[in-house]
């Protein structure tokens, strides 16, 4: 028993500390939670549990952002699931902080059973559980992910996801250790796959290169089969997720990152004595040649080549820096280990106590300290925010950045998590919304500035859906759309979306690296917004406010402070009859971003639709036009008075009436495979990033249904689990074989030896 009181004091210190930052006055209040991307998930929140799960969907189309995105399609569903599950238990506002720090609070213990599983001796589990606090409060970076900074800015799926990975290895290894059965441990390590991989893809990319290092320990055919068989079985049980996630990620907007390969980015300064303590650690391993240590060896070593093997691209470097980082920390615990020699030696000298004793309390005295040290800089230390060096491809630029460089992270944890209501511009804000709220169906747009902050965060006004939807359905409004949106890599909008930010604010983000921005020009940004159906524009500078005031388009409906609503006249609704023929586009889809975005920028062109052409037959009868000349398409005017009306669009359905079959409809909702129309041919992909029918009959429906790739991953979902079934069945039925047969047999019926039994036919 007394073996275990120094890990018992260890997580005591440990979660001490956590909760004197994370205050459960904080966490168990009633309060939004604002902050970072953080702040802006509850519109996603609200699509799940609104339109998704009634419906026995975890995927499918929201029309609050970006003209439409494809929701959790390329985001990840698990996290959102379990606040989901919760708030069936406790209110909304709780359930969402719990999931959002149950990454951060789970990554020591995670840390403890990984050590553990690995079989490495005490008292290395309790020193790596202490380490994993230490990396927590790691304070150089801020949104790569596996701290507490990043989980504070949105990324607590990736925490989630990063933190079971090491649970995944643990269990793996100890499946491998155990003969490698198909067995209970055997489901709960597919089970456990499929949450990793539906809780963030680049943890799950980080982990299929890091599990191979298990093979090291247990280098035998049948762990080889076992691993396999995991990997075989968790891919089927999120093939309803993976399989369209792989073969639509070219609809979505792809990120040319650059990635980071300088010595300063691999081992900043907060790093560098963890990694001269890490060298120690492994001089130790080696010099006891600990082979339990190398599958942490190879996570060292493959998460280093992969920083520097990732080309530039969809895939930043920077989010596999936290699992070196961490493997470093770990070393680190192994590196304490060794100085508990001479720790307990020297306490035997002073103190004159027992070799056992003076063992027992190496571990709490680190834990105490270390604990200690992280509330007192925790509370005073300066933030650095590497966001400074990447711009505002966040939605945080410089000055943000610099703002931020000044909080503590029990400032931070404050901010997030006292919540909307509790930000001194809430009232402004909440009239803002409802006053939006109020007014006839239409999309917003909003001017970027970092006044927005003040609010909770600077993605505030991304949940214009979320707050419109609480007010509709209180009778006070209808739910409106907003053209901004936190997931701005699931939309193909999104591109033109950041063109539209940039000419209409002072202070555009630039979120979408790869795209030429233009400066601030509002004319041009204005008939940006009536070709992309935007009746409403929020201001918040007195400088882009007084050029739309300039504009006769423009006519202001309220003020709040800064904050100035206009309507934009000659929106002309989600469909619209094409004035000129569209021109056929026939390039690698791959290509057409830039060519949309070439069109895009020239005003003259935007009544020349480009489309893109497949070979599709219903296409011929349009003009051809060459990459080349995108930027100045020929001009069909078609003769037509079709007229459409009785448009209704729900949530993932548009039905209208036209007059005008035959001719080409302008779509103005983000184009996705998933649409399907009935009464027209289509849907065709049409600049910018829109859709487009040609309607055969007066009355047209779409509607966002299935494609082969959801109907292929559902059949293999379904085929994982009937193995995770028939294996648990297979079990059962051999656990109650063998109580049969331990238990006592009934005496003897019949005549036997001693039985005393008279028998009848004798």
């Amino acid at each position: 028993m007394w073996d275990w009181i120094p890990t018992l004091v260890a997580f005591l210190a440990i979660y001490s500390v956590l909760f004197v930052f994370y205050r459960p006055d904080l966490l168990f209040s009633m309060t939004t939670t604002a902050g970072g991307d953080t702040g802006a998930y509850h519109y996603p929140m609200q699509v799940l549990i609104r339109d998704l799960l009634p419906h026995f969907k975890l995927t499918g189309w929201a029309p609050g952002w970006y003209a439409g995105m494809p929701m959790f399609t390329f985001y990840f569903p698990f996290p959102f699931l379990l606040i989901a599950f919760l708030h069936w238990i406790i209110p909304y506002q709780i359930a969402f902080k719990i999931v959002t720090v149950l990454g951060v609070f789970a990554l020591p213990a995670v840390t403890y059973a990984f050590a553990r599983l690995l079989r490495i001796r005490r008292p290395y589990p309790a020193l790596a559980a202490v380490l994993a606090l230490v990396f927590l409060f790691l304070q150089s970076y801020s949104i790569y992910g596996g701290n507490i900074l990043s989980t504070l800015a949105g990324e607590f799926s990736y925490m989630l996801s990063f933190t079971l990975c090491f649970l995944f290895l643990g269990t793996v290894h100890k499946g491998m250790e155990r003969g490698s059965k198909f067995d209970w441990l055997f489901v709960v390590n597919c089970l456990l796959l499929l949450v990793v991989v539906l809780s963030h893809v680049v943890a799950t990319f980080a982990l299929v290169f890091l599990v191979w290092g298990l093979l090291l320990v247990h280098w035998r055919r049948r762990a080889l089969l076992y691993l396999v068989g995991i990997g075989a079985v968790g891919f089927a049980l999120t093939a309803f997720w993976t399989l369209p996630f792989v073969a639509d990620l070219k609809w979505s907007a792809k990120m040319d990152w650059i990635q980071l390969h300088s010595f300063h980015d691999l081992l900043p300064t907060a790093v560098l004595p963890v990694a001269v303590l890490g060298l120690a650690g492994m001089a130790y391993a080696l010099r006891r040649k600990d082979r339990r240590l190398l599958p942490l060896a190879w996570i060292t070593f493959v998460s280093l080549v992969l920083i520097y093997a990732l080309p530039n691209g969809r895939l930043w470097n920077a989010r596999v820096m936290p699992f070196f980082w961490f493997s470093l920390y770990l070393w680190t615990a192994y590196a304490a280990v060794w100085f508990a020699g001479p720790f307990a030696a020297a306490v035997r000298r002073v103190f004159r106590t027992s070799g056992v004793t003076a063992g027992r309390v190496y571990v709490p005295i680190v834990a105490i300290v270390l604990g200690v040290a992280i509330v007192l800089t925790g509370q005073t230390t300066v933030v650095r925010v590497e966001l400074q060096a990447i711009g505002g491809a966040f939605g945080v630029d410089k000055q943000r950045a610099e703002r931020l460089s000044s909080e503590t992270p029990a400032a931070l944890i404050q901010w997030n998590y006292s919540g909307y209501e509790g930000k001194p511009g809430n009232s402004e804000y909440q009239q803002i919304n409802s006053f939006v709220a109020g007014l006839p169906p239409g999309r917003v747009m909003v001017e970027h500035s970092q006044t927005i902050e003040e609010f909770g965060t600077l993605r505030a006004f991304e949940l214009i859906p979320y707050w419109t939807q609480l007010d509709a359905e209180d009778g006070n409004g209808v739910a409106q759309p907003t053209m901004e949106g936190t997931l701005m890599e699931a939309s193909l909008t999104a591109p033109f979306h950041f063109i539209n930010q940039a000419e209409l604010s002072e202070e555009p983000s630039d979120a979408i690296l790869g795209v030429k921005y233009p400066s601030l020009d509002v004319v041009a940004g204005l008939t940006h917004l009536q070709l992309m159906n935007i009746p409403y524009l929020l201001t918040a500078t007195p400088e882009v406010a007084n050029r739309v005031k300039a504009d006769p388009r423009a006519s202001l409906l309220a003020t709040w402070g800064e904050y100035d609503l206009f309507r934009i006249a000659g929106a002309t609704g989600y469909v619209q009859v094409m004035k000129n023929q569209p021109v056929r586009l026939a390039v690698p889809q791959a290509a057409w971003r830039d060519l949309a975005v070439a069109w895009y920028e020239n005003p003259a062109d935007l009544a020349t639709p480009l489309v893109w052409d497949q070979g599709q037959p219903a296409l011929r009868q349009f003009k051809s036009v060459s990459a080349a000349k995108v930027a100045s398409p020929p001009v069909t005017t078609i003769e037509t008075g079709g007229v459409v009306t009785n448009e209704q669009l729900t949530d993932d359905t548009l039905t209208f009436d036209t007059t005008a079959i035959g001719v080409p409809h302008w779509i103005k909702i983000s184009y996705f495979p998933n649409w399907h129309v009935k009464g027209a041919d289509g849907p065709y992909l049409v600049s910018p990033s829109f859709m487009m029918v040609i309607p055969t009959q007066s009355h047209v429906t779409l509607y966002y249904g299935r494609t082969n790739a959801n109907n292929a991953g559902q059949i293999l979902e379904v085929l994982g689990w009937l193995v995770l079934v028939g294996i648990g069945s297979w079990r059962v039925a051999g656990w109650r074989k063998r109580k049969n047969r331990r238990l006592p047999r009934p005496a003897s019926l019949g005549r036997g030896p001693g039985s005393g039994e008279v028998d009848d036919l004798r």
